[in-house]
């Protein structure tokens, strides 16, 4: 709806090469979609036929967010089970893909560039971060913190759900 007010023109000019690679990325995604779904049918959902429409809402949301994913699951008529569990699948792999595309990240950084100075922005105090690194043991994430998290997390899920069932 934004794009209804805006010059178009201007718009294609002043995005140069980056209109190009969106466009890019969309067709892959799009190809990606196509040749994805018969290797992968979606017959487990609470709804038979849905599987070309969830995979429709995810490519979707692949191209443009989630509030795309919104939209065309809104448009087709998606049950409500497919849509949870098509975004509960989808932030799995999206989890998954960051955590691989960091680990490559991290093998093929520059050597020794952990140890460079960071400078925060208009602060005359520099950052070094050996400092960091040096932190004591109660900031390390382990086991028992994991758990805790968990088990904090749950607790407010619980507690919002007796407050949504109250009101």
């Amino acid at each position: 709806m934004l794009l209804f007010d805006s010059d178009l023109k201007r718009v294609v000019n002043d995005t140069g090469s980056l209109l190009k690679c969106f466009f890019v990325g969309a067709l892959a995604t799009i190809v990606g979609t196509l040749i994805t779904y018969p290797l992968i049918p979606l017959s487990s959902l609470s709804v038979p036929g849905e599987g070309w429409k969830v995979a429709s809402a995810l490519a979707a949301r692949h191209i443009g967010g989630a509030i795309n994913f919104v939209a065309v699951a809104d448009t087709l008529g998606i049950s409500g089970s497919s849509v949870s569990a098509a975004i509960a699948a989808d932030n799995v792999v999206v989890a998954l893909y960051f955590a691989f595309l960091f680990y490559l990240a991290k093998e093929h950084s520059p050597e020794g560039s952990s140890s460079k100075v960071i400078e925060e922005d208009g602060a005359d105090d520099v950052v070094d971060p050996e400092d960091l690194s040096s932190s004591s043991s109660s900031d390390q994430i382990s086991l028992s913190t994991i758990s805790s998290s968990f088990a904090v997390s749950s607790f407010l899920v619980y507690i919002g759900g007796v407050m949504t069932r109250a009101i």
